[in-house]
């Protein structure tokens, strides 16, 4: 069975369009609408000024036979200010990723920084008080396709990298016998730290969210690193991130990357199949 989910800008829906959008679901057949967050980044002044605006949309779309759920804008970072957000002035005080290479990745945040984690959960915890069931993170939940080089790297990683190996090792040794040596324990313990990263910043979002709402679904938008080089999977994390409930992903790529990234539309299609049949009999619901 196929469901249509629809994103909509939340600031735009209002007393004068919200009737407007609900004839346009209506029209298409949507079953859900994915009401796009940005201005949950700002001060907190802002942020209670888009719990509202997301509890006043999700409202009217619900009580019109339309599933709200919320679609927030970046948890890990994309690398880069997302356009018209304004963010909160401690943005970038925790550490950030850095690759093999020894780049750091402005405007990006390590899920092994314990303050990152805390803030983060909290943050999409304060989002299930809207009342809404359903909250998707962005496809930037991922730490390579970034930058110059696989990440992360930074000083968190590197140590836990150590712990696992038991030794010493610099990046430009780990990049060495990790990616260009046989597989063996120093790829090995470059797996497990990704993994172990990811999904722990999973279950600190869990534990939050479970404080208000043990029914609301967290969902992953996947990329394609965190299939392979980050260790873990789509599905594993949305498992953990959905805690008692069904998990959700919506699968990579997306169709504007026949534009933006000069791909053949039937590689895109391609791309989201290959997924797809990673996915099988996952019990995950899938998004496309």
């Amino acid at each position: 069975m196929h469901k249509i989910s629809v994103p909509v800008q939340t600031s735009l829906v209002n007393e004068k369009t919200k009737y407007k959008y609900l004839e346009l679901l209506k029209r298409s057949n949507a079953q859900r609408v994915l009401l796009i967050s940005m201005e949950i980044y700002g001060s907190e002044a802002q942020r209670e000024k888009e719990r509202k605006a997301l509890k006043y949309a999700g409202d009217f779309f619900r009580e019109n036979g339309i599933e709200p759920s919320i679609w927030i804008g970046q948890t890990i970072g994309h690398g880069a200010r997302l356009a018209g957000v304004d963010f909160a002035e401690d943005e970038n005080k925790t550490q950030q990723l850095v690759t093999l290479s020894g780049t750091e990745i402005e405007y990006t945040n390590c899920p092994f920084d314990e303050n990152f984690r805390k803030k983060t959960g909290e943050l999409i915890a304060s989002l299930a008080e809207t009342g809404i069931k359903l909250i998707f993170l962005d496809d930037d939940y991922r730490l390579s396709q970034r930058g110059d080089d696989f990440c992360c790297a930074c000083p968190l990683h590197m140590n836990r990298i150590e712990e696992i190996l038991g030794e010493k090792i610099s990046r430009e040794e780990l990049k060495q016998k990790a990616f260009f040596d046989k597989a063996g324990k120093y790829r090995d313990a470059w797996l497990q730290a990704q993994r172990e990263s990811l999904e722990l910043l999973a279950k600190d979002i869990r534990k939050e969210v479970d404080k208000v709402d043990k029914s609301i679904c967290v969902a992953l938008c996947n990329a394609h690193s965190i299939w392979g080089v980050d260790g873990s999977s789509a599905i594993d994390v949305a498992r953990i991130l959905a805690g008692e409930n069904k998990p959700v992903a919506r699968l990579h790529p997306a169709p504007y990357w026949a534009e933006h990234c000069a791909m053949p539309l039937s590689v895109v299609f391609d791309l989201a199949r290959m997924f797809g049949e990673f996915s099988k009999n996952s019990g995950t619901e899938l998004i496309a």
